[in-house]
């Protein structure tokens, strides 16, 4: 799926988690390790009022992790699979001050 705009990108991640499509790569049992303050309705409620401003398109990144979004009231990154056509996979939530 190729997406046309940023805005386009929003409106998907927000329409996929309030039909709660959203699943959570626990193949690492530490997803919610670097964020224990979350729990995956935090981050379902965080994902349906994305906006413009706090997603990013990572073009420098491979197939996974494409798209993240910005939590700056709780403090974290979380970090979308590049695949949004059927469903949001989180892989990561890692706190922002780990960009630095």
């Amino acid at each position: 799926m190729i997406f046309i705009s940023k805005q386009e990108v929003v409106r998907t991640i927000r329409e996929m988690a309030r039909t709660r499509k959203v699943y959570f790569d626990n193949s690492g049992a530490f997803l919610f390790n670097q964020a224990p303050h979350l729990n995956t309705q935090h981050v379902i409620d965080i994902l349906s009022t994305a906006t413009e401003g706090v997603v990013t398109v990572h073009e420098d990144r491979a197939d996974l992790n494409k798209y993240s979004v910005v939590s700056p009231v709780q403090d974290v990154e979380i970090y979308l699979d590049a695949d949004l056509r059927k469903e949001l996979t989180v892989r990561a939530i890692m706190p922002i001050d780990h960009r630095n």
